[in-house]
């Protein structure tokens, strides 16, 4: 064992053991991963094998994973290699509970993403194709004091800058969504600590290089060293994202004065930096943690802001890091000097951060107090070449601001930052033009018209900008029957209390299956009477209003704007909405907002990125950057002549009696699950007919295992929520006494008979636990993502083909029993 490493979990019987070597500047010693029974760990000859079981998909979140981790804490600088593999998608490295690396993620449009180990900040990378099942790779993830590489085989990944010093933990590795996972062997290296900046031996903790402004240089380093990134990308700010957040871009003097801090550190707020001024109490302050912002005094070594960052036990003085140097001040000369006090707070949407910078930047300029118009008292020299960059910093923020949020606005937003550019090179040229006084006048000259048409664009861009309106705090959360995730997702947002479970049990679609005869589509999102779930939906407490209809030629362009209409009146009404092929074909996305061009929606390939137009709702219009190269290189963005639109909005309303919503919601998936159901199309089938269609095209060699790796994952889920939601249900019902309940007094009057009511419930747990048992088998079978291909492996057929008989014989008796306690239930209100 490392002897740096502490213990943290003793190995039981049911874990499996595997041992890493940890190599250090000391010498060598050992460690272990340990692998519990929810791994599904099996040691074989060439190593360890786990099998996530993806049984753990929670209310509000994306499934959590199970994977083997670490006896012991680590600390950076270190580094981990492995060789692993994967049969299908998820393969992870795992940093203390917050940080990840995934490689294979089961969305292929991403095709790897990493997790900050300390913010949980997201980055994704989609430059490296996915690695190759069933073949082993040597992972490599170097963590220093300032960065992050990720290398495979050799080849460098990804490279992420941030201040790592603080963060320890364990490694963990490990799959998820059901993916098989291999590790033949592991080695953690102690890497040799950076050298030290300080004399006294400690690496600072923020490092201020040199900027613009001093002010703003020790802003940015504050940021750096707090690791806060952009909203949803793992990309830390740049120096002109800084400048154009804060709106110092825009400015009215080349150097800040006071007036500007307190703009900096109010609009800094946006971006996740807090800053409260103080007039003393600094060592409070500093033993708390908090990193201070002060300008120091010449007599410090420093004229101008530095970052205090803590205190050093010997002399009493502060740690301090200026833009190029570092040392410790003395208490005497900067315990009563103002200071700002910098922590960490919750980031303003994109939107909402670039509108509040260009209604600074409108104001400056409007006023005339911009940079040019400030220009004549700063001669031609650096202080010119400042203003270069300041314009400079304001174009490279604009068009950064512009791919993340532009919407209708984006041709405006381009449009400035073209101006600040022609701006920033006419500066240049006067400067370069100082002994031409003739030229220099004509560039300066050229320069205001530049910058007039910018706050022109500026202006322009911001009206639009007010005119989008969004729910800021809908979120898509995940389920892989996407149409219900959407709704729960609506639920949520609206603070409808309703449980996954209960969602799945009260719409009857726990309970359903269907399919077609080669299982070569995803009918569960596509073919099944949406309309009626949709009213069994609103039994929780919402009333869900739309269209849903396949429409071609003109009357396509109709229903497109009966639906931007319909979706713009909802979200002013503060309800959100969701729709069928948003962003993708087959999945069902939410709805958070709308501007002139259209919507901005968020479903299982994120949110933000872009707006889907208005006339292309419903042929899968995902923004983010892989679907649109796709869509590109493939020729699909011409213009639409048929298609479906489908476009919902829900609103609160009063929920149904538990009784009513239990019992509508049975009798519907005993109705879809019958023969021959008219509700349901051509070529598909249902209930136990279903199960009969999968088993005959395993036995044919039919099935195609890109689909079966879809379908499987969303029956598990269907089941293992129908299971649940018989527990739940007999939980509110079985606790009333004669309409005196414990849910607020939504029960129905009438006869009920909680003893036999409670034995209908266990009659109908008991198989639908068997068949969700049996389901999750199934899915570690043929996790997602599969192949575009048949199921050629004879033996998993085989197994396939004995889950899905073992899951049949338990459904006919489970169906047999829901018949029983709806009768149950219909006899409660006799």
């Amino acid at each position: 064992m490392n002897e740096n490493t502490q213990m943290k979990v003793t190995a039981g019987e049911s874990q499996v053991l595997f041992p890493i070597r940890i190599i250090g500047l000391d010498g060598t010693g050992e460690d272990v991963l340990i692998a519990s029974a929810e791994t599904c760990p099996q040691r074989t000859t060439e190593g360890l094998v786990m099998t996530d079981q993806h049984d753990n998909i929670v209310h509000l979140a994306f499934p959590t994973s199970h994977y083997a981790v670490t006896a012991g804490e680590y600390r950076v600088p270190l580094r981990i290699e492995a060789v692993a593999r994967t049969d299908s998608s998820n393969l992870r490295l795992y940093l203390g509970d917050k940080g990840r690396v995934v490689l294979n993620s089961e969305a292929n449009e991403v095709n790897f993403y990493i997790k900050h180990p300390m913010t949980r900040a997201h980055m994704t990378f989609d430059q490296h194709g996915p690695l190759e099942p069933g073949r082993w790779y040597r992972l490599s993830l170097t963590i220093t004091e300032r960065f992050m590489r990720l290398e495979v085989d050799g080849e460098v990944y990804a490279e992420c800058p941030g201040y790592f010093v603080d963060w320890s933990g364990t490694i963990g590795f490990g799959g998820a969504f059901g993916a098989r996972v291999g590790l033949r062997e592991m080695a953690i290296f102690r890497l040799k600590p950076e050298t030290s900046l300080l004399p006294c031996g400690v690496i600072p903790k923020v490092l201020v290089k040199p900027g613009a402004d001093v002010f703003m240089a020790c802003l940015l380093g504050c940021a750096e060293s707090l690791n806060l990134t952009l909203s949803d990308a793992w990309l830390p700010f740049s120096e002109a994202i800084l400048y154009g957040v804060t709106g110092q871009a825009f400015r009215s003097k080349v150097n800040m004065g006071p007036t500007d801090e307190e703009t900096a550190a109010r609009l800094a707020a946006n971006i996740g930096i807090h800053l409260t001024r103080h007039e003393s109490g600094l060592q409070a302050i500093l033993e708390a943690g908090t990193l201070c912002i002060v300008r120091l005094r010449p007599e410090n070594g420093v004229d101008g802001c530095a970052v205090l960052f803590g205190i050093d036990p010997e002399t009493g003085g502060y740690f301090y890091s200026a833009p190029g140097s570092v040392g410790i001040a003395t208490v005497e000369r900067v315990a009563e000097l103002p200071f700002y006090g910098v922590k960490c707070c919750r980031q303003a949407s994109e939107l909402q951060q670039l509108r509040d910078a260009l209604a600074f930047a409108v104001e400056r300029i409007a006023s005339g107090e911009s940079v040019f118009r400030q220009s004549d008292a700063y001669g031609v020299g650096d202080e010119r070449r400042k203003m270069v960059r300041l314009c400079g910093f304001a174009a490279d923020f604009l068009l950064h601001a512009n791919r993340r949020v532009g919407g209708d606005a984006s041709g405006l937003l381009e449009e400035a930052a073209n101006w600040f550019r022609e701006e920033s090179r006419l500066l240049e040229a006067s400067v370069s033009a100082s002994t031409d006084p003739g030229l220099q006048a004509e560039n300066l000259e050229a320069a205001a018209h530049a910058e007039e048409r910018a706050f022109a664009s500026m202006q322009a861009a911001i009206e639009r900008l007010n005119a989008r309106k969004e729910l800021s705090k809908l979120w898509f959360t995940g389920l892989n029957v996407s149409q219900l995730g959407a709704i729960h997702s609506c639920f949520n947002f609206l603070g409808i209390r309703c449980s996954v479970p209960w969602l799945y049990g009260i719409t009857g679609h726990g309970f359903l299956f269907i399919a077609d005869d080669k299982i070569s589509i995803p009918p569960y999102n596509h073919n099944l009477p949406n309309d009626e779930i949709r009213r069994l939906a609103e039994h929780a407490g919402a009333r869900i209003g739309g269209i849903s209809r396949y429409v071609t030629g003109d009357d396509l362009r109709e229903a497109h704007r009966e639906a931007f209409s319909a979706a713009r009146s909802a979200i002013n009404n503060g309800w959100p909405c969701y729709g069928l092929g948003v962003t993708e074909g087959s999945e069902t996305a939410v709805v958070y907002g709308y501007d002139s061009e259209g919507y901005y929606a968020h479903g299982w390939h994120g949110r933000g990125g872009g707006v889907i137009p208005w006339d292309r709702l419903g042929v899968a219009m995902c923004p983010c950057d892989g679907c649109t190269d796709w869509r590109r290189k493939n020729g699909l963005d011409g213009p639409v002549r048929e298609g479906l639109v489908d476009l919902h909005w829900v609103e609160p309303a009063e929920p149904a009696d538990d009784f009513t919503a239990v019992r509508e919601g049975l009798r519907f998936a005993l109705e879809i699950s019958a023969p021959g159901d008219r509700r349901i199309a051509p070529g598909f089938h249902t209930g136990l007919a279903a199960y009969d269609a999968w088993i005959r095209a395993f036995e044919n060699g039919t099935a195609f295992a890109f689909y079966i790796g879809y379908n499987v994952s969303l029956f598990y889920e269907c089941r293992k929520h129908a299971a649940a939601f018989l527990h739940e249900a007999k939980e509110r019902l079985c606790t009333a006494t004669n309409a005196a309940d414990t849910t607020g007094g939504r029960q129905p009057a009438g006869n009920l008979d909680n003893r036999l009511l409670a034995e209908a419930f266990d009659e109908a747990i008991a198989p639908y636990e068997e068949v969700a048992s049996a389901s999750k088998e199934l899915d570690a079978l043929f996790p997602w993502r599969q192949p575009d291909d048949y199921v050629r492996d004879a033996e998993k057929r085989a197994k396939a083909i004995a889950l899905l008989r073992k899951a049949r014989m338990a459904e006919v008796r489970g169906l047999s029993a829901l018949q029983a306690l709806v009768e149950r239930l219909e006899s409660c209100h006799e």
